[in-house]
């Protein structure tokens, strides 16, 4: 999805817009805990103190959240959860007005107030790309009317000037390269280009997992690759990555990936290698998110023993919160799952399904 985070809504499945291009505060689970209470205490956090303006203190969380790279109980980076918080807390282009961009005057204020602090210029570009992307709409290239697509590739050229202006600022954190890598896919940047841009980035925070999951966007079929390129994506985050998370990366890449209303993913994936990796996602991590959404995968893949396993590792916890709203899948899951073992036993506990499905 990404998706991305608790935070951002899908976007349909279309060949032009990014799928964190539309962003909403979902509908919030009755009862929090584990993963996602820690995410909405950023959301709620960054929401009061964007709301408030308190600019000092949204820059005191993201430096303290980059420099101590603090994770949540399921292993990502809470400074991804603040980026992707920022991103909801402000207004979308509004399409409706002619892609009407309110979020400007405040972030600029942001700069101004504070103009050696990364994040109003990461915001700003963010939105911009956003914006751009409301010109642009969802259709294909060739039905995109030509003024529509001026505007749009104007925009984006706004958004890397943003970016590239403040870089000696910005890209102290690593949500800069994550923002540039849509930006590069935008203005359809060769791969050699975009290459040079990972391989930077992920030199400086190699652990920091967005950079992995726009790297896959940019590698879809309907951009610049196809599912050769997506697994070699994988192969590298691996690569960047095998010296503290085994093959973790390459879970989280297409855990990612799951949400993004493409089924490449499923043709590009190494299933044997990735039942290896959600191990090792789960011996470095054992939160119940983690295991709830390793056997959703497992459904989708059609591996009823390894769903198997992740609902029996559940134990006292159902799992729902993986899937949702969507209570009939998370049922036909569990079905799936008992017919190598038999029935699996609800904790007495259990709670139904209560909001939209949340990503890695």
């Amino acid at each position: 999805m990404e998706i991305r985070h608790v935070l951002i809504a899908v976007a349909s499945a279309s060949l032009s817009m990014p799928a964190w291009a539309q962003s909403a505060s979902p509908p919030r689970p009755a009862i929090l805990k584990g993963e996602l209470k820690v995410r909405y205490d950023i959301f709620d956090r960054v929401k009061a103190l964007v709301d408030a303006r308190d600019f000092a203190a949204l820059n005191a969380m993201e430096r303290e959240f980059r420099t101590s790279r603090a994770r949540t109980p399921s292993g990502v980076w809470k400074l991804s959860e603040f980026h992707g918080a920022v991103h909801a807390a402000l207004p979308e282009a509004d399409s409706n007005q002619n892609c009407a961009f309110t979020a400007g005057p405040l972030l600029k204020a942001w700069a101004a107030a504070t103009p050696s602090a990364p994040t109003p210029y990461i915001a700003l570009a963010n939105m911009l790309v956003g914006r751009a992307w409301c010109f642009r709409g969802t259709g294909y290239a060739v039905d995109v009317p030509d003024d529509d697509e001026t505007r749009f590739q104007h925009t984006i050229a706004a958004a890397y000037e943003t970016l590239s202006s403040h870089s000696r600022i910005a890209a102290k954190d690593p949500e800069y390269y994550v923002v540039m890598e849509d930006i590069y896919r935008a203005q359809g940047r060769g791969r050699p280009a975009f290459q040079r841009l990972l391989d930077e980035a992920s030199a400086k925070e190699p652990y920091y997992y967005e950079l992995y999951a726009h790297a896959y966007y940019y590698n879809m079929p309907q951009w610049f690759g196809g599912y050769p390129e997506i697994e070699q994506a994988a192969r590298y985050a691996v690569a960047r990555t095998q010296d503290q998370d085994g093959l973790g990366a390459y879970a989280r890449y297409y855990w990612n990936a799951t949400g993004e209303g493409c089924d490449c993913w499923v043709h590009a994936i190494d299933w044997a290698t990735m039942k290896k990796a959600m191990k090792d996602v789960v011996e470095r991590n054992p939160e119940p998110w983690n295991l709830a959404n390793f056997a959703q995968i497992a459904c989708e893949m059609n591996d009823s023993v390894v769903a198997r396993e992740y609902f029996v590792a559940l134990g006292n916890d159902d799992g729902s919160e993986a899937w949702g709203a969507d209570k009939e899948g998370w049922q036909k899951c569990r079905d799936f799952a008992a017919t190598v073992g038999g029935p699996l036993a609800l904790p007495k506990t259990s709670a139904p399904p209560g909001s939209d499905r949340r990503i890695p």
